[in-house]
C-alpha cells in the first residue's frame, strides 16, 4: 500500500484479509471487501466524538454514540458502500454539527468542541490518503517476462544423485503401444517386496465400515467414481474376466485417445488457446476493463500471456505508450492526454484481431520424416524506440527437405536514456545469444552450430575485430557474445528479409494475423546455403574513426646521453 502525506508518499507492508465481517453497535453484520493491515491506524481517539459532548446540541437528542475503550482498529472506506449508506441525516443547525445514521451506527461531523486559542493548543492537521499498490508487483511481471533468459545465468546445477536419476529415466523410456514406459528409478534394483494383500483387504475394510459410519461421504464417493467411469477415464471388469484363470497377471486395457474425447483447451484463461483438431495455439484476448491511467495500462499489457513472445511486435505499441507516459512523468493514477486516450483506444481495438492469427504446436511437421539435422537461427534488429529478436527452428529430413518456424519473440523498449542505434544493435545480438543459450538447453533434440543474423554491419565488424579497444559499453557485450559463438557464426542480412524489424518496430495484429513471414522466417532459409545473402566485404574495415573504439595517443621520450668527447670539447 502506498500511504499519501503531506511529507511525500510512503509505502507500507500490508497483508490481504479476505472474508472479514463488520459489525455495529447494536446492528446486524456485514462483509466487507478486502482489508488490509498496518501497524498502526492514523487517527486520534481524542477527535471522535461523545456522547457528552453533543448533549449541548438539542436536537441531536435521538443520537447515541456508545462509549468505547479502545483505540481504532479498523478503518472503514468508500469502498464499503452499504456501511457509508446514509439511512438518516440530522441537518445542522445555528452553525452546529450534523448527524449522519448508517447501518453501523450514528456518524457525528462539524464543530463539536470549543475551538482553543493558538495558546492553549497549537493547530494540527492530519490528512491520509490510503491506496492499495501493485506496481511493483507488475514491474517484476514485466521484468520476467522481458528477461527470461537471465534465470539461465545463474542455473544450478544437477546433483550426482539427480544425474543417476536422468541417466535411469533414459535407459529405462521405452514406446510400447503407442506410450511411453519409464522404469522405476529405485536405487537399489535387488529388493524383496512384502506381500501386500492383507494391508489392502485392511484398508478395504476400513473404507466400508467409514460408509456405513457417513453416509455423505459414501454419497459423495459414488458420485466421483459414477462420474469417472461415465467419462471413461476406468471400466467395469466383467464377472467373467475376473474369474478366468489369467485374470491375476492380465493387464487392464489401455486407453489412448484422452485428447481427443475431453477436447481439451490449454491455458483458455490465460488468453492462449490449443485447438487439439488443428493441434495448434490461438488467440482469445480479453483485455481487463481498468481505468485509462498508467498503472491501468501497465496492468492490461501485463495481462496477455505470452511466455513465447509470439505476440512480441504487436505488444510493442503497449509498452512504448507506457514509455512515453514514463518520460512524461505522468502520475500511476493520472489520466492520459487525449492524445495518448486515442492511440490506447487504438491498440485496444486493434488487438481484437489476434482471433485469426495462429501457430503450429509442433515445431515439426506431423508428415516431415525423419529429421537429419536441426539448427538455430537467431535475427537481431534495433530502431530508435526498441530491440528485438527472433528465433527460428530450420529441421532438414533425410530427403533434403527443410521446414522452419519460429521459436521465440523478443521485444524490448529502449532506456530513456538517448542511446546510439549501433549499441542497441549490439545489445540485441547479446539477447540473441543469451536465448541461444536458453533455448539449447530447453530444446531436447540434438543442434548444429546456431547462425546468427543482423542487418547492422558495424556489429559485425566490432564482433569480427581482434585489435580494437572498444569502449566499456561496447567492449562488455562483445566479450559477451565473443565467449559463446565464433564471428564465423555471424552474418549479414537485408532489413527488408530481416523478421527482427518487426519487434523492433512494431507490427498492427491485424497485419499479423494476415502475414505469415513472422512465424514461417525469411523464404532464404529453405534454400541452400550458397544462395543465402551476400555477405559484405566492408566487415573487415578499419575502425580508426569509429566513436565506439578509445583514441590512443602514442608519447615517445628520448634520453640524450653525452659521452666524454662531447663534454670536453
Amino acid at each position: 500500500m502506498n500511504q499519501d502525506r503531506p511529507g511525500g508518499q510512503k509505502p507500507m507492508n500490508s497483508y490481504v484479509i479476505s472474508d472479514l465481517r463488520y459489525v455495529g453497535w447494536k446492528t446486524a453484520s456485514s462483509s466487507s471487501p478486502q482489508a488490509y493491515t498496518h501497524g498502526s491506524i492514523p487517527v486520534h481517539t481524542e477527535n471522535i466524538p461523545k456522547q457528552s459532548e453533543i448533549r449541548k446540541w438539542p436536537y441531536l437528542s435521538e443520537v447515541r454514540l456508545p462509549e468505547i475503550e479502545a483505540d481504532v482498529g479498523l478503518l472503514i472506506g468508500a469502498n464499503c458502500s452499504s456501511a457509508m449508506e446514509p439511512w438518516h441525516v440530522i441537518n445542522s443547525r445555528n452553525g452546529g454539527p450534523y448527524a449522519v445514521k448508517t447501518a453501523i451506527g450514528w456518524v457525528v461531523n462539524g464543530p463539536i468542541r470549543k475551538e482553543l486559542s493558538e495558546k492553549e493548543k497549537p493547530p494540527h492537521c492530519s490528512v491520509n490518503r490510503i491506496t492499495v499498490t501493485e506496481i511493483e508487483k507488475l514491474l517484476i511481471q514485466q521484468y520476467n517476462t522481458d528477461f527470461p533468459e537471465r534465470n539461465y545465468d545463474d542455473k544450478e546445477e544437477m546433483s550426482q544423485e539427480d544425474k543417476q536419476f536422468m541417466q535411469s529415466v533414459k535407459k529405462t523410456t521405452t514406446f510400447e503401444n503407442g506410450h511411453y514406459s519409464i522404469g522405476l528409478p529405485l536405487k537399489n534394483h535387488k529388493l524383496s517386496m512384502p506381500k501386500n494383500r492383507c494391508m489392502a483387504e485392511q484398508r478395504l475394510a476400513s473404507l466400508r465400515r467409514k460408509f456405513r459410519k457417513d453416509p455423505g461421504f459414501y454419497e459423495d464417493y459414488k458420485c466421483f467414481m459414477d462420474n469417472v467411469i461415465e467419462k471413461g477415464y476406468a471400466v467395469r471388469v466383467p464377472d467373467d474376466q475376473l474369474n478366468r484363470a489369467d485374470a491375476r497377471n492380465r493387464e487392464l486395457k489401455k486407453q489412448r485417445t484422452w485428447i481427443s474425447a475431453l477436447k481439451l483447451y490449454l491455458s483458455r484463461e490465460l488468453g492462449i488457446q490449443w485447438d487439439t483438431e488443428t493441434d495448434a495455439f490461438t488467440y482469445s484476448i480479453k483485455l481487463p476493463d481498468k481505468p485509462m491511467t498508467r498503472r491501468g495500462i501497465l496492468a492490461v499489457v501485463n495481462s496477455i500471456y505470452d511466455p513465447l513472445g509470439l505476440l512480441a511486435p504487436v505488444i510493442l505499441p503497449a509498452k512504448l505508450l507506457l514509455k512515453d507516459l514514463c518520460k512524461e512523468q505522468s502520475g500511476w493514477d493520472e489520466d492520459i492526454s487525449e492524445k495518448h486516450a486515442e492511440d490506447w483506444k487504438g491498440w485496444t481495438e486493434d488487438v481484437t484481431y489476434l482471433s485469426n492469427f495462429q501457430v503450429n504446436r509442433c515445431l515439426k511437421p506431423a508428415d516431415f520424416g525423419r529429421t537429419a539435422s536441426a539448427q538455430l537461427h537467431h535475427f537481431s534488429d534495433a530502431s530508435e524506440y526498441a530491440y528485438g529478436t527472433a528465433s527460428y527452428l530450420l529441421l532438414e529430413n533425410k530427403q533434403g527437405k527443410k521446414h522452419c518456424s519460429l521459436v521465440m519473440g523478443k521485444s524490448r523498449v529502449a532506456s530513456l536514456k538517448q542511446v546510439t542505434i549501433p549499441r542497441l544493435e549490439l545489445t540485441a545480438a547479446v539477447v540473441a545469444v543469451k536465448i541461444d543459450k536458453m533455448l539449447h538447453q530447453e530444446l531436447q533434440v540434438p543442434l548444429q552450430p546456431s547462425t546468427f543474423w543482423t542487418d547492422s554491419t558495424t556489429v559485425l565488424r566490432y564482433i569480427d575485430n581482434d585489435t580494437a579497444r572498444f569502449k566499456t559499453f561496447v567492449a562488455n557485450r562483445i566479450n559477451v557474445i565473443r565467449e559463446a559463438t565464433k564471428p564465423s557464426q555471424w552474418k549479414y542480412v537485408r532489413t527488408t528479409e530481416n523478421p527482427a524489424d518487426l519487434p523492433s518496430r512494431g507490427l498492427k495484429a491485424k497485419s499479423l494475423a494476415q502475414s505469415r513471414t513472422w512465424i514461417d522466417g525469411p523464404s532464404f532459409l529453405l534454400n541452400n546455403e550458397c544462395d543465402w545473402p551476400e555477405q559484405p566485404m566492408q566487415r573487415k574495415e578499419s575502425l580508426q574513426n569509429d566513436p565506439e573504439v578509445k583514441n590512443m595517443a602514442t608519447v615517445n621520450t628520448i634520453k640524450v646521453k653525452r659521452t666524454k668527447n662531447q663534454r670536453t670539447s
